[in-house]
């Protein structure tokens, strides 16, 4: 009970003990009469008494009139009474609905805070894994550059190797020429040893000869004086000719001598050479290998270079997600609180709410219409509603209020400003979403500036 009902309670309280008590002196009066008309000595006490009970009944007559007159101020009193209850009833729905709504509010700012926060963290996450992948990925460049020049170097070493290669065998197949004609010239000095030994012989046998004719001719000595020494000077030409045969044959040793020497040498080089090829060849054998590893350990870096590619383009993908997802968080704020709607967007967006809430109303009075599913659709319109026209609240500011079935501009004007013909301030605030101000759909959110 408020004020109002309690003061036109008090006041009426005030007078009937007041109208109760002229009634009763009435009455009394009234009883009274009989007692006086009995004395014939109370005639003019009795003019009197009428005169009072005249009196006593105008006052009565006034308390009535003056009765009525509260009660009318009464009715009127409750009447104000119901329509400040209803309207504090409506103002009561009204602060807990912009409750639940700034509660609501608060709590999606909150959660998009958190979110911001975390999509920020994200970022910089992102961010310092891109820095470690470009990072990785100069060293690995670094490394395949190192490797391709390895390689480049090997396969320089490996042509060298080969011309090398290709010199050795050269100068193998001349020293087996050398070796070849070296060794004719050792079986043509050894055949020209054996005709000297032979020849050797053949004058050791002549001498032999020589002597035993010497020693047959001694006892002829003195016949043949003459053709001793003619046979002596023949002796001293063949030992002549023996002495110089004798200093070739030694010159041919020596000769023999220095041919093996220098085939010993040449073998020497050819045993150098053959170790040499093979440990080139050994050489040839672990550079190929290293050639095989430096390519498949490429192809292995050329793979990580394209997993850790692969794996950029999906970091990227998902920092343009979170940036999307940050956008459309930020569409939803105004610029005041961070973020990028403006007026003109809430509005278009609680408009195409509100097309949709008055298509489902209209469908529902189609014969035939699935009304429970209209409903759903209804009801659905209206959530979207409410939560669009909010935004748009916080941007132009104003009061939300959820219409009802049977309310009007008027009447909502007539109950909010106490003057019905202020409904075109109401329709200008809300103009986005209402098509005629004569028909307002119930589920409508409107703003009340």
């Amino acid at each position: 009970m408020n004020k109002s009902s309690m003061h036109a309670t008090d006041r009426g309280h005030g007078i009937h003990p007041a109208i109760r008590a002229l009634a009763v002196g009435a009455i009394l009066l009234a009883l009274a009469i009989p007692g006086h008309a009995q004395d014939e000595n109370a005639e003019a006490g009795q003019t009197e008494t009428q005169a009072e009970l005249q009196a006593v009944q105008e006052r009565y007559e006034e308390a009535r009139d003056e009765l009525a007159q509260l009660r009318a101020s009464h009715e009127i009193l409750e009447a104000e009474l119901s329509a400040a209850r209803s309207e504090q009833s409506d103002l009561g729905e009204q602060l807990a609905l912009q409750r639940v709504e700034i509660s609501d509010l608060e709590s999606r700012i909150e959660t998009a805070q958190t979110q911001l926060t975390e999509i920020r963290a994200q970022r910089d996450t992102l961010q310092d894994q891109v820095g470690d992948l470009q990072a990785a990925r100069d060293i690995l460049e670094a490394e395949l550059a190192t490797a391709r020049s390895e390689q480049s170097n090997l396969g320089e070493q490996l042509a060298l190797q080969r011309v090398e290669i290709s010199d050795l065998e050269s100068q193998i197949e001349t020293a087996q020429t050398q070796l070849a004609e070296t060794r004719s010239e050792r079986d043509a000095l050894q055949g020209e040893l054996g005709d000297l030994q032979a020849a050797k012989e053949m004058v050791e046998a002549e001498l032999a000869t020589a002597r035993s004719e010497q020693s047959d001719l001694a006892e002829q000595l003195a016949l043949r004086d003459a053709e001793i020494s003619n046979l002596e000077g023949q002796l001293e030409t063949t030992q002549a000719q023996l002495a110089t045969a004798q200093d070739e044959l030694a010159a041919k040793g020596e000769q023999i001598d220095s041919l093996e020497s220098r085939n010993a040498e040449l073998q020497d080089q050819v045993e150098t050479t053959q170790a040499a090829l093979a440990a080139a060849r050994a050489e040839a054998s672990e550079a190929d290998a290293a050639r095989a590893a430096t390519a498949a350990e490429l192809v292995g870096i050329q793979s990580q270079l394209a997993a850790m590619q692969a794996e950029l383009e999906t970091v990227r993908d998902e920092r343009a997600a979170s940036q999307r997802e940050l956008t459309a968080l930020r569409a939803l704020l105004p610029p005041e609180e961070g973020g990028s709607l403006d007026l003109e967007t809430a509005r278009a967006a609680a408009a195409e709410h509100a097309e949709t809430l008055r298509t489902a109303h209209l469908a529902m009075r189609s014969p035939g219409a699935d009304r429970e599913a209209l409903q759903e659709t209804v009801d659905e319109a209206a959530a979207e509603l409410r939560r669009a026209q909010a935004l748009v609240a916080r941007i132009q500011g104003g009061t939300l209020y959820e219409v009802r079935p049977g309310e009007t501009l008027g009447g909502l004007s007539g109950r909010f400003y106490n003057e019905a013909n202020t409904w075109p301030r109401v329709y200008q605030a809300n103009r986005h979403v209402l098509e005629n101000p004569d028909q307002v759909w119930p589920g409508t959110t409107l703003i009340l500036p």
